[in-house]
């Protein structure tokens, strides 16, 4: 879940405080109440096209799945961890070069930790 944070004057904090108290609710669960109403009404105003926001949204997700490329295998990677450990396993049946995720790239022959040649 993601945290929004934001400044108000004390005023308004103690307003909001009063009515969340009101209701039987904490701050928090008061402000995002109201943000998703917001973004609920927002989504049903219509656009120049005569549609809501929300039915434009669905046909552009239409849209862009119909001209994406299949994705090939169907793997889902929930962790960077997961698609590297994949990528080794497939590496490792292709008989390829080795990934190690924790191993540093190596720096050009000669070139020294500061990155300027031995010879300089």
């Amino acid at each position: 879940m993601a945290m929004i944070a934001f400044r108000t004057d004390d005023e308004l904090k103690q307003q909001l405080e009063a009515i969340a108290e009101n209701k039987g609710i904490n701050l928090s669960a008061l402000i995002k109440l109201y943000l998703t109403r917001a973004v609920k009404e927002d989504l049903q105003e219509a656009t120049f096209e005569g549609t809501t926001v929300a039915e434009e949204l669905k046909e552009a997700e239409k849209e862009a799945q119909a001209t994406l490329p299949p994705i090939r295998g169907g793997k889902v990677y929930n962790t960077a961890e997961e698609l590297l450990a994949s990528l080794q396993n497939d590496n490792e049946s292709e008989e390829g070069p080795q990934i190690n995720p924790k191993r540093p790239s190596r720096r050009p022959w000669g070139e020294g930790r500061d990155g300027m040649s031995s010879s300089e």
